[in-house]
């Protein structure tokens, strides 16, 4: 990694299972970082013995590798890619929607970077979409990602905040991340540090720590203590958080962006915070670490089924209130979600809204708000406890797997006599 020149010169080395029910002759590759222009320059593919691929083809963001031989089910295919990743100035960007790759005068984002491998769903296919305006397109398989880094131009006061934690070896800083879905990293002279060691219930010790700039120290101690509540409080209700670490980082791009064992929040709200807890950093913190969950340790197609994701997090943002801050419940109510007077039908996809600037909240609405008021309104049907009984199936059903709003609602009718018609015809259009 070049710091001063923005530049990293990768050689990424991959190994596929195929888990698919039939025999391979081609793989694809999402390569999220072709979105900007000059971004990403691909320099060679080559097999285990060193040989180079000569036959792949592009398609926008997808890069499909005919393989040498066919690999049948259960089979492991081995190849390596260089490439080189030229970052884009985040200031140069089209403030429309979140760009978690880039960078600024005060950091490095490394969001989305490495082209991966998307799962594959029996009778759909690769889980492969084409870019949406507002992001949120992406599907992630679990993997083990080791990852090592070395700084080139000779910055020696950098510090790193990544999914997991560094170990020096050298001049290389050493990370693994197993069962994961995704890896990301920033790096910056300037990110001050707060950290602090939790213990869950289960008896494993996660390390909690939030990256932000001097400025913003408050703001920066204030999401930690957040996301230590929030850790604390969904390893109780849904189940064990699965890695060692846990960062949070302030992020000059607009809203935020999630990565198993990292989110990206918004310099927007370290400017807008006040006090905790009526605050909407403090609320963001409680729905990103959510996703640890309802996009980490259970996948779901993010692209055609958003709201498993979202309105899963939006309403784990009250359960946090309600817990945490109950004297602050109502203000969530009125400020996170009566406000906008959330319309629309929760099950839509990121493509049912138009594909231009303007639109976002004819997508946020519905999927996330809406979203959170069905959630809210199934947990007074249901009750307490097998409102929670029936989370908790869900992500004891659906860790590492890709789950489905069929899924969901099958859990639901399990646990329960209730008639969820009404209610799912209240709220959904193809969900019955």
């Amino acid at each position: 990694m070049d710091y001063a020149g923005h530049t990293l010169d990768v050689e990424q080395h991959i190994t596929y299972v195929n888990t698919t029910p039939g025999s391979l002759a081609a793989l694809p590759l999402v390569v999220e970082a072709r979105r900007y222009p000059g971004a990403f320059q691909l320099l060679s593919v080559t097999d285990s013995r060193g040989a180079r691929f000569s036959d792949f083809q592009w398609k926008d963001t997808l890069l499909t590798l005919a393989l040498p031989a066919e690999l049948a089910p259960g089979d492991a295919a081995r190849f390596t890619l260089a490439y080189s990743l030229r970052l884009p100035g985040l200031d140069t960007l089209a403030n429309t929607r979140p760009h978690p790759l880039g960078y600024n005068s005060q950091q490095v984002i490394f969001g989305d970077w490495y082209p991966s491998v998307p799962p594959f769903v029996p009778g759909k296919g690769w889980l492969a979409h084409p870019p949406a305006m507002y992001g949120e397109h992406l599907v992630y398989e679990i993997a083990d990602f080791e990852v090592a880094i070395r700084f080139t131009d000779g910055q020696s006061n950098l510090v790193i905040a990544a999914s997991a934690p560094a170990v020096q070896d050298g001049e290389w800083l050493r990370f693994s991340h197993t069962a994961s879905r995704s890896f990301a990293w920033s790096a910056s002279p300037y990110y001050q540090v707060a950290s602090q060691e939790v213990q869950l219930a289960e008896g494993q010790v996660v390390e909690v720590s939030s990256y932000f700039f001097a400025y913003h120290e408050n703001a920066g101690r204030a999401l930690l203590d957040g996301m230590t509540q929030a850790l604390v409080l969904y390893s109780n209700l849904f189940g064990a958080y699965p890695h060692p670490a846990l960062a949070g980082v302030q992020a000059g791009f607009m809203d935020g962006m999630e990565y198993d064992g990292l989110f990206f929040l918004s310099t927007d709200f370290y400017n807008w915070f006040k006090d905790p807890p009526a605050d909407f950093l403090v609320a963001l913190a409680a729905h990103e670490v959510a996703h640890q969950w309802w996009s980490g340790l259970v996948g779901s197609d993010q692209a055609l089924q958003p709201w498993l994701d979202e309105a899963l997090c939006t309403y784990s943002e009250h359960i946090y209130y309600e817990n945490l801050y109950p004297e602050a419940l109502e203000w969530w109510w009125e400020y996170r979600v009566n406000y906008y007077q959330p319309a629309g039908w929760v099950d839509i996809s990121v493509y049912d809204v138009p594909q231009e600037f303007g639109y976002y909240r004819k997508y946020r609405d519905p999927v996330y708000l809406r979203g959170a008021l069905f959630l809210d309104e199934l947990r007074q049907l249901l009750g307490d406890s097998t409102f929670f009984a029936s989370l908790r199936q869900y992500v004891a059903r659906y860790t590492y797997q890709q789950a489905s709003a069929g899924g969901f609602v099958d859990i639901l009718r399990q646990n329960t006599p209730a008639d969820l018609s009404p209610i799912l015809t209240k709220y959904f259009k193809n969900l019955k």
